[in-house]
């Protein structure tokens, strides 16, 4: 894998910005929430399906049968496809959650920036010396 460069859009801060313990602890509150949403983004795109995608579709699919509603038959190409079809779905709003959370996180990240008096340049310091450590550390 290569290493990237990724640019972040620019992020207003906006709330409560109290330089505090609070503002701290917010910022790991929405790290986990970010953390969780990734892990459930994460199983939806295994192939083995931990989450039991396929398995919810198949009793939803089944519970429809009993009422009469077509889903393609006994394991048919429709039903095969529509399967596929539901993983996808569901894969791609466990992202759209997963990055949702992410820009929680970001935006945390630029409150408390501006609540601790944080300037860019600053910011782009310590990104500079944590670049040197990781290289110091044979992480890159």
């Amino acid at each position: 894998m290569s290493n990237r460069i990724v640019q972040l859009p620019p992020i207003e801060s906006f709330g409560r910005l109290t330089p505090d313990k609070w503002l701290l602890l917010k910022t790991l509150e929405e790290a986990a929430e970010m953390v969780e949403a990734g892990k459930q983004y994460l199983k939806a795109s295994d192939p083995t399906d931990p989450s039991g995608i396929g398995r919810e579709f198949d009793d939803h699919a089944n519970c429809l049968a009993c009422f009469g509603v077509n889903v393609g038959g006994e394991l048919g190409d429709d039903r095969d496809k529509a399967k596929a079809g539901w993983i996808g779905y569901v894969r791609d709003q466990r992202r759209q959650a997963m990055l949702g959370e992410l820009a929680d996180v970001l935006q945390t990240v630029g409150n408390l920036i501006a609540a601790f008096g944080i300037t860019d340049e600053e910011v782009a310091q310590a990104m500079d010396d944590c670049l040197e450590r990781n290289r110091e550390r044979g992480q890159l």
